[in-house]
């Protein structure tokens, strides 16, 4: 998709071998499952109602300045393989509807941007679901922004840099590991379960 919008609106839930943005809109009330590369090389938006699903390699990798993801309209992205964020970039939450992010178990989120806040609210409801493994992996400061709820059920490693949630984190047995030298900051209340 380059530019335009793709709206998935079938009778029956659809599945890609693969899928880059790079550029546009995805859009639809129908699920839809990418079962290998997703790639974005520009500015996009997820938007609707429609579950997305990855199963494969996920590269948000945006060339120029700071680009975007979008995620709006009530949209729901399920990670279920390799996630890595780069970059310069970040994947916004909002403008409209309850947007969530979930990672789930058995997955992985790469947070590997150089943006400040590479995870960012931006309106509506914002959700992010870790339910498998969470990699902040460079150096220097980053944040997930206030109001964006995260949900920990499964492992968050800061190996470099310092990673600030500014929110409250719901850590229900999930797990919590900070590299020598890195940081973890929780600028809202840490619930423990």
């Amino acid at each position: 998709v380059s530019g335009g919008t793709l709206n998935v609106n079938t009778a029956e839930a659809v599945t890609l071998p693969s899928l880059t943005l790079s550029g546009g809109t995805l859009s639809g009330s129908q699920a839809l499952t990418v079962t290998g590369a997703f790639n974005v090389s520009g500015s996009a938006t997820l938007s609707g109602a429609g579950e997305f699903t990855t199963q494969g390699v996920s590269t948000l990798s945006m060339a120029g300045g700071i680009q975007s993801l979008s995620l709006t309209g009530g949209k729901h992205w399920i990670n279920e393989g390799t996630v890595s964020l780069s970059g310069d970039d970040r994947i916004l939450f909002g403008s409209t509807g309850t947007n969530t992010l979930t990672n789930a178990s058995g997955a992985t989120f790469n947070l590997s941007s150089t943006f400040s806040t590479p995870l960012q609210f931006n309106g509506g409801v914002a959700v992010f679901n870790n339910a498998g493994i969470l990699n902040q992996t460079l150096a220097g400061a980053h944040a997930i922004t206030n109001g964006v709820t995260f949900n920990n059920t499964g492992e968050v490693n800061v190996d470099a840099g310092t990673l600030t949630i500014n929110n409250n984190l719901n850590n229900v047995q999930g797990t919590l590991d900070v590299a020598p030298g890195a940081r973890l900051n929780i600028n809202g209340t840490l619930t423990v379960g």
